[in-house]
């Protein structure tokens, strides 16, 4: 199972949306997004995430249940200013995980990277869990973790996309 050893405990979504993720540190490091334990998901058929550059993000209710991986809280595994590019490794955790939440409130700003979480009517409950990497590469730590999870539970979380 994924090591949260040094993730903060976590703040809803509800809650990081009100404050504007002022608690949230302005540092590179790799977040996770979980589901509350117990609950059934109940997905919705329309997305209400922003349409970046005039995009759908909609998917429909059967790929998002093929997507579902029971028997787990983690939804999502995302990284901030990792080497993919010049321009995401100055990103921060703030600063992406703002951009998350921006686009599943409706706002066209590019986070496609876990659009499915958007679909599920229980988002404002998610709670996001991160950790600052000061002296690590947090692509290499977010393909890590995504890694372990695939090897426990046979598939990527429910919203990181498709290999």
């Amino acid at each position: 199972m994924i090591d949260f050893g040094g993730f903060e405990a976590g703040v809803q979504v509800a809650t990081l949306w009100r404050d504007g993720c002022s608690r949230i540190p302005d540092v590179k490091g790799v977040y996770a997004v979980l589901f509350p334990d117990g609950l059934q998901p109940s997905f919705l058929g329309r997305s209400p995430a922003g349409h970046f550059k005039g995009k759908d993000p909609t998917l429909t209710i059967m790929e998002l249940q093929e997507r579902w991986v029971a028997g787990t809280s983690i939804i999502y595994i995302g990284q901030a200013g990792g080497r993919r590019g010049e321009r995401d490794s100055r990103a921060t955790l703030r600063k992406r995980l703002r951009q998350l939440l921006d686009y599943g409130a409706g706002k066209p700003v590019g986070h496609e990277g876990g659009r499915a979480l958007w679909q599920i009517s229980e988002a404002t409950d998610f709670l996001i869990r991160w950790r600052q990497l000061p002296d690590a590469d947090p692509c290499i730590v977010e393909t890590r973790m995504i890694a372990e999870f695939k090897e426990q539970f046979g598939k990527r979380p429910y919203a990181n996309k498709r290999d």
